[in-house]
């Protein structure tokens, strides 16, 4: 069989498949389950697809639950398969009656109310305990508390709301137990302590708490090292940090700097239209020497 013949056929075949391939796809009807204030006009209106369509594909029940799930109306939604129907199970939404945090020593209970979404009154959405997980974490993280974990559990308080808990456990506190610098010759290391924010903690200090593992600090005060040998003259000056973990959840802070050249202002030229600016300037260039 020649080359040409294979090509018809094997196009012929391509096109009994996209003919036949709508044919024995499988279709469903929707079916919504465990509505209570919700019905199914709103239903409707959270998707952009018919529901009252009989024949569903695969894909178009997907797009339906993508859009149920995207409304903050509704917490949760799974469904099953039966025979031609699709049953779609709908958790709805309840109202925070009341937000408790448990396990939190370090935080105030008002240092969290003041960062995260769920509050009391709002419906309980999937997306703002997510997030304010994650913000819980990240406000414990720039402590130094690395090991810390966030759950939440809702308890019944009525039909329509739910008291919200957030129960945390911290873990330890990381600390800096001493921060040291390698490769500068210009600026002492006294110097550059001073000159950072970060702060070191002795192991058995009681009375200070000491810088905890916050990047962000650590980056700050990495441009303020950098910018300060700059207005020197290292315009080309390298700093990179390093944390090297001790003993007691605490860390070593190391900043590495490399120098690299100095550039200086050997001579300036200018002209001047005055012999009394000409003597002033002359008289100024000092200024320019270090």
């Amino acid at each position: 069989m020649n080359l040409k013949k294979k090509m018809s056929i094997f196009r012929k075949i391509i096109f009994l498949f996209f003919i036949i391939s709508p044919a024995i796809a499988n279709s469903y009807e929707l079916e919504f389950r465990n509505l209570n204030k919700l019905n199914l006009n709103d239903i409707q209106i959270i998707t952009s697809k018919d529901i009252s369509n009989n024949n569903f594909s695969d894909l178009e029940i997907s797009s339906v639950i993508n859009d149920l799930y995207k409304s903050d109306l509704i917490f949760d939604v799974s469904y099953s398969l039966k025979g031609d129907k699709a049953i779609i199970s709908i958790l709805e939404s309840k109202v925070i009656n009341s937000v408790f945090i448990t396990g939190n020593l370090f935080l105030k209970d008002d240092n969290i109310f003041n960062i995260i979404k769920s509050q009391k009154n709002n419906l309980l959405s999937r997306d703002n305990l997510n997030y304010d997980i994650k913000t819980i974490k990240n406000l414990y993280l720039s402590q130094g508390y690395e090991s810390v974990s966030i759950s939440t559990l809702t308890e019944e308080f009525s039909e329509d709301r739910v008291n919200l808990i957030f129960k945390i456990n911290e873990g330890y506190q990381s600390k800096i137990s001493n921060i040291s610098f390698e490769g500068n010759r210009f600026y002492s290391d006294r110097y550059i302590r001073n000159l950072i924010k970060a702060e070191s903690v002795g192991m058995f200090s009681i009375f200070k708490s000491g810088s905890n593992l916050n990047q962000e600090l650590f980056n700050f005060d990495k441009s303020k090292i950098i910018q300060d040998y700059k207005n020197k003259g290292f315009f080309d000056v390298e700093v990179s940090y390093e944390l090297t973990e001790n003993i007691f959840n605490n860390y070593q802070l190391i900043y590495f700097i490399k120098e690299n050249e100095r550039e200086m202002i050997e001579k300036v030229n200018y002209s001047l239209i005055t012999n009394e600016l000409n003597d002033f300037i002359s008289k100024g260039t000092i200024f320019f020497k270090y």
